[in-house]
C-alpha cells in the first residue's frame, strides 16, 4: 500500500495555522491522508493532478498568507473524485488482467473402469471405459464447454444463461439442463447421442445442420457415409453400460469387438472381413465371460476363436 501526502499543511507556518478554524484544519487532515491501495505510477499521477487542483482552487495568496475557503462540500467532492478516478483505474487494470488469463483444459481418462465426475456447477458426468473427458478452467464462469472422446452419460444442471456443450470431432451437443448419453469412440463407426430427458440440439460439424431431439430419441452420425439417422431407442440400450451390462442394437461385429476390448481389457483380431461387417443385436446382462459372449454370437454366424492371455484371434 502506498500512502501519498499532499504536505500542504507542512508548508504553513505556525502563524498561518493559528488563522485557520477547526473545520479548516480538519479539511487539511483529509487532504494529507488521501491513500491509494496500489503502487501504480498512473494512479500516483492521478492524485498529483488532483492535489494541484486543490492548491489552486482552495488556497489563495493574500499578503503572503494562505487561507482556506470554507466550502467544505466542494472539498469533499474533490476527495471523492480522487477515489473515483483511482477506482476506475484499478477496475480497468483488473479487467485487462481477466482478458489475458490463459485458458487451460483439465483432462480425465477412464481406462480400466467406469468413473464418475462432479463438475463445478454440480453437473455429473459418468465415463465409460476407454473414455477421455476434458473441461476448461473457464468452466461455469463464461462457458460450460466440455470435450469427449469415448462414451459418457451427462446429468446437466440447468442454466439458461450458460448452455452446456459437449464437443466431439463429428458433432456438438448443446443443452440447458437434461440427461443424455453420448457415444463417440474414435475407433467406432458411429457417434450416437441419446436423449433421456429434457432437450438437446445436436450440430453435425461437417454441414452445420442442427437436430433437435425429443426424449427417448437418438441421433446417429455415420463416419463412413456421413449420414445422420434419428430413431427411438430403449433406455437400457443407451445407459445400461453404467450397470455393467453389454447391450448392442444393430451394431457391426467389428464395433462389438471394440466394446469387448474395452470391457475385458484385451486385443481382438478379426481375420475374416465378412464377419467384421455382420450386424447384430443382443443383450448380456449377467456378467458373462468373453467366451460365453462369443459362444452366443456364433450361434447365428459360426466362427472360431482362440484366447491367449490378453490376445484374442477370430477366424
Amino acid at each position: 500500500m502506498a500512502t501519498l501526502l499532499s504536505h500542504e499543511s507542512e508548508n504553513l507556518s505556525p502563524e498561518d495555522l493559528e488563522m485557520l478554524s477547526e473545520e479548516e484544519r480538519k479539511i487539511l487532515v483529509i487532504m494529507d491522508h488521501i491513500t491509494l491501495d496500489c503502487d501504480y505510477r498512473h494512479a500516483v499521477d492521478i492524485k498529483d493532478g488532483v492535489r494541484e487542483k486543490f492548491h489552486h482552487k482552495l488556497f489563495r495568496t493574500k499578503d503572503n498568507r494562505f487561507f482556506i475557503g470554507r466550502n467544505i462540500y466542494m472539498i469533499f467532492s474533490l476527495v471523492a473524485g480522487v477515489a473515483l478516478l483511482v477506482g476506475i483505474f484499478l477496475f480497468n487494470r483488473l479487467e485487462r488482467r481477466s482478458f489475458t488469463e490463459k485458458e487451460e483444459w483439465i483432462v480425465l481418462e477412464s481406462q480400466s473402469g467406469i468413473s464418475e465426475l462432479v463438475l463445478p456447477d454440480s453437473s455429473v458426468v459418468i465415463l465409460n471405459r476407454g473414455s477421455k473427458f476434458s473441461y476448461s478452467t473457464f468452466y461455469n464462469k463464461t462457458v460450460r464447454d466440455v470435450k469427449l472422446e469415448g462414451e459418457a452419460c451427462f446429468y446437466v444442471t440447468h442454466n439458461e444463461k450458460v448452455p452446456f456443450i459437449v464437443k466431439t470431432e463429428q458433432v456438438d451437443v448443446k443443452v440447458l439442463g437434461t440427461v443424455f448419453n453420448v457415444s463417440a469412440y474414435e475407433e467406432e463407426r458411429e457417434v450416437v447421442t441419446s436423449l433421456i430427458s429434457g432437450s438437446v440440439d445436436v450440430k453435425e460439424n461437417m454441414t452445420d445442420k442442427h437436430y433437435l431431439l425429443d426424449p427417448n430419441t437418438s441421433v446417429s452420425y455415420n463416419k463412413d457415409t456421413r449420414e445422420v439417422e434419428l430413431e427411438p431407442f430403449e433406455k437400457e440400450y443407451a445407459i445400461g453400460w453404467m450397470e455393467g451390462k453389454l447391450l448392442f442394437k444393430k451394431k457391426s461385429f467389428g464395433d462389438i469387438c471394440k466394446s469387448l476390448e474395452r470391457k475385458f481389457n484385451c486385443e481382438i483380431m478379426i481375420k475374416r472381413e465378412d464377419l467384421a461387417n455382420k450386424i447384430f443385436t443382443g443383450k448380456f446382462v449377467n456378467n458373462e465371460t468373453l467366451s460365453q459372449i462369443f459362444n452366443v454370437i456364433r450361434v447365428n454366424v459360426f466362427f472360431k476363436y482362440e484366447i491367449e492371455g490378453k490376445r484374442v484371434i477370430i477366424y
